[in-house]
């Protein structure tokens, strides 16, 4: 039926070459990626042309739990001191060369719940007992010809702000 199921504990292996799927995959437990060296995982779609998420991820909590919808974790365990440039996050807005499109952001926060109050849109945390974070937050221009317009932009359309920036302890 052109159908492949693995049920068991049995390890499958290609050898050296490619699986190729063209269907949906169903996991019905974790699934465990570990890689080696300079392995990675790739996922791409140089042909979106519908409206879709790439990848998404959904979680519904139903019990008093603590959980991350994603959660990265990177750690520097160079053993001299780091001359790379490391991110645990890197959103970039390709340069697309011809096309005059551009995306609308780098990245949304949205609060969507009607009637609770969220604490916090975005918590930046220094969470050591030594060291230092040295920029918490940091808007940089870094080409001479680029223009920032706003570094930070506050904007009331439906609401009131009560307070637009608040430097309290």
């Amino acid at each position: 039926d052109g159908n492949f199921s693995q049920t068991d504990a049995t390890t499958f292996s290609t050898g050296t070459g490619a699986i190729t799927l063209n269907g949906a995959v169903t996991a019905n437990t974790d699934v465990d990626l570990v890689f080696a060296g300079s392995e990675n995982l790739t996922v791409g779609n140089t042909t979106l042309s519908v409206a879709s998420d790439t990848v998404a991820v959904s979680h519904t909590l139903t019990g008093d739990v603590s959980a991350d919808g994603l959660s990265i974790t990177i750690t520097d365990n160079n053993a001299s001191a780091s001359t790379g440039t490391n991110y645990a996050l890197n959103v970039v807005n390709a340069d697309n060369s011809t096309n005059t499109s551009v995306i609308d952001a780098l990245a949304l926060f949205s609060n969507d719940q009607a009637t609770e109050t969220l604490a916090d849109g975005v918590i930046i945390r220094h969470n050591v007992g030594s060291g230092t974070l040295t920029d918490a937050l940091q808007i940089e221009n870094t080409t001479a010809g680029g223009t920032i317009t706003n570094s930070i932009n506050i904007v009331e359309t439906a609401v009131t702000i009560t307070t637009g920036i608040n430097l309290g302890a």
